[in-house]
């Protein structure tokens, strides 16, 4: 399976940080997922950045994509799912 990686960012209320969703468009079924949504606080560093990356790698290699989440037909179907899912309230 092929995966196109989509990062979409979200600026919740007061910006004392930046949320983003590590999403993937499934190339040969279709569909997006959530992979994951990283908290980024500030002030930032390489090192954070490095780490959420590895975070990202990891999960890509414990479990695909698809089987974390079924596949939505939109980022924002995928997104609000995953919201929900986690009770993220924005």
């Amino acid at each position: 399976m092929l995966y196109e990686r989509v990062d979409v960012y979200r600026r919740p209320p007061g910006h004392a940080e930046i949320v983003v969703y590590r999403c993937f468009r499934l190339l040969s079924g279709g569909g997006y997922v959530v992979q994951s949504a990283d908290r980024i606080h500030f002030p930032l560093s390489v090192t954070d950045i490095a780490n959420h990356e590895l975070q990202l790698c990891e999960l890509m290699r414990e479990d695909a994509p698809e089987v974390r989440s079924v596949a939505f037909r939109s980022l924002e179907e995928a997104i609000r799912a995953f919201d929900e899912k986690f009770e993220n309230v924005w």
